[in-house]
């Protein structure tokens, strides 16, 4: 199973970026990403940018395709909670 490296998700222009929570939330969400296990990060970044279908992740990776919905479903969770944590810090 290939690592989806997070250079190819995120686009490296910020020119079209207008305010510096914008900076931030990128730079979070590339550190939560790299937080997650393998499966954990090709379930979502598969789903959520690439695009794909859960029967195709499950083919992909080899899970079910039920296996492919929690992990997504749990890995959601588990940014929802960071994406909070930040904004009490803030």
């Amino acid at each position: 199973m290939a690592i989806i490296p997070l250079e190819t998700v995120y686009d490296e222009d910020y020119s079209s970026v207008s305010t510096n929570e914008d900076f931030e939330w990128n730079d979070l969400m590339k550190a939560w990403l790299a937080e997650l296990s393998e499966t954990k990060r090709m379930v979502f970044l598969l789903y959520e940018v690439e695009g794909y279908s859960h029967a195709e992740i499950a083919k992909m990776l080899g899970v079910g395709e039920s296996t492919s919905r929690t992990i997504l479903t749990r890995t959601k969770q588990f940014l929802q909670i960071q994406w909070q944590k930040s904004r009490e810090i803030q």
